[in-house]
């Protein structure tokens, strides 16, 4: 039985990339393309969960007997519980929050045809177990949809291996042929014309293997991070702050600092990014990625303001935030304006961040009057001032 499309898309064949799939009109930046209620998702029952591929059922046979055609299972690299089979591990998709965090895989013959490109025209997206497919930009009629299996913001040399690993393919598109991420140069003149490639090589390994020893070890992570920081801080004035992996790490760190309740380096290491790494690599302030950085900012600014009104406040953070003296409800105000208007684009209107915000409209709270960008300045001096 033929496959069915969505009725503004089709597929057919891509040189060297097998089928891919192509839209019948066009379409502007930051729209909806097409959504799938349910993709396509089965389960085998836990006594074979070990012996079943868990989407199409193939059963490894009992020890002894051979089967009539042999595939090998491998274990899921998440979870390294369940199995797939060969056929399905390629064609899988990686199931995450709203905030790109992972929480499992899907499989979707429609949106398996998804050709990657380390500049995709598209992104797509899960919520309440439907996926999505949004518009990164403009896309003409006969235009191919692209999307990147990777993060884009990870160096050429790092997206390179994971596609080469996960995907087994290396990856031609214009980015990865220029070394280019994010549009920006992967070693800018500044880089390149006072580190070494060994000593630059030398310390990125270090700073990802203390990044992996963070992750697996939580309690400690804040202790790890920081020593992973304090290596790229010393290249400071060379190294820029959105290269992979000084950029992955602050993030990591703000969350450790989160959750710590260190609510001061949490806001540096957040205003960081939403000051001077986003804006780089995402100029568009609705792209979906910088989106979700600028809703974590909001967060956090709404964590401190309950600690700093609270009956029995933080006076420790009374103390850390006091000289710059920044109007919070202002803050959150615009915040908030600005995650709504990039959610709605987005996400879309139905995101679960729009519910969020909704719920802190309902909550009343009392929004500031003061200039935004007399509180950018403000921003601008913490930010620069509260951590490296």
């Amino acid at each position: 039985m033929p496959q069915k499309f969505p009725s503004n898309v089709y597929a057919q064949p891509v040189p060297g990339k097998g089928t891919g799939l192509f839209t019948s009109q066009t379409i502007p930046a930051g729209e909806l393309v097409f959504a799938i209620e349910r993709p396509l998702v089965q389960v085998p029952d836990n006594k074979h969960l070990a012996k079943a591929c868990y989407n199409c059922f193939y059963l490894e046979p009992p020890e002894g007997r051979s089967a009539v055609e042999a595939r090998t299972l491998k274990a899921c690299n998440g979870c390294k519980i369940v199995k797939y089979c060969s056929k399905i591990m390629i064609n899988s998709m990686t199931v995450a929050t709203a905030s790109f965090d992972t929480i499992g895989s899907c499989v979707s013959t429609t949106a398996a045809l998804l050709n990657h490109s380390c500049n995709p025209n598209c992104i797509y997206q899960f919520s309440e177990g439907s996926l999505t497919v949004r518009s990164l930009q403009a896309i003409p009629e006969g235009g191919e949809l692209t999307i990147c299996y990777v993060d884009p913001r990870s160096t050429t040399v790092e997206r390179q291996k994971e596609l080469q690993a996960k995907w087994f393919f290396t990856c031609t598109c214009k980015y990865c042929a220029k070394r280019l991420t994010c549009g920006q140069p992967d070693l800018p003149p500044s880089l390149s014309s006072k580190m070494s490639a060994v000593s630059l090589s030398q310390l990125e390994n270090e700073g990802r293997r203390l990044q992996d020893e963070a992750s697996a070890a939580p309690a400690d992570a804040v202790e790890i991070l920081s020593r992973a920081m304090a290596l790229f801080t010393r290249h400071k004035e060379n190294y820029p702050l959105w290269r992979y992996p000084w950029m992955s790490i602050r993030r990591d760190l703000k969350d450790a600092q989160i959750g710590q309740g260190n609510w001061a380096s949490a806001l540096g290491h957040a205003l960081k990014i939403y000051l001077y790494i986003d804006p780089v690599l995402f100029p568009e302030a609705w792209i979906p990625h910088r989106a979700v950085e600028t809703y974590g900012l909001l967060k956090v600014m709404l964590e401190i303001l309950h600690e700093l009104t609270k009956p029995q406040r933080n006076e420790q953070l009374v103390h850390e935030l006091w000289e710059y003296k920044i109007d919070f409800p202002t803050v959150i105000r615009h915040l908030s304006d600005e995650v709504e208007r990039a959610s709605n684009k987005g996400f879309g209107p139905r995101s679960p961040i729009a519910t969020d915000l909704e719920l802190y409209e309902k909550e009343g709270i009392d929004f500031g009057n003061s200039d935004w960008q007399t509180e950018l300045t403000k921003l601008k001096r913490a930010a620069d001032q509260m951590v490296d």
